[in-house]
């Protein structure tokens, strides 16, 4: 299946959790929270909106954490993300 993104893709990641039908794509400016649907045998990809509170530019990695958490790592921060709320729960800053 195929879906348009607002920027190139260097990264697609899966929660471990089986039955978390969700993948996240980024690139050095964005990251999107897709939900993978099946319905009348085809999958489809749907595009959420943009995390609250995540600039994004300088984007270097994303990964899933446990539950709905995901980790961004950006230049200078590491954020920690909600995909449930899709919003930024926690940034620290680089050294």
């Amino acid at each position: 299946c195929k879906c348009k993104l607002p920027g190139s893709v260097d990264r697609l990641s899966f929660p471990s959790q089986p039955e978390n039908l969700q993948v996240t794509a980024s690139g050095p400016n964005m990251l999107r929270l897709m939900q993978i649907r099946h319905a009348k045998g085809e999958v489809s990809l749907r595009v959420l909106p943009a995390f609250s509170n995540l600039p994004e530019k300088k984007i270097l990695d994303h990964s899933w954490l446990e539950g709905s958490r995901l980790v961004v790592i950006q230049e200078s921060h590491i954020h920690i993300i909600s995909a449930e709320e899709l919003q930024v729960v926690r940034t620290i800053e680089a050294p």
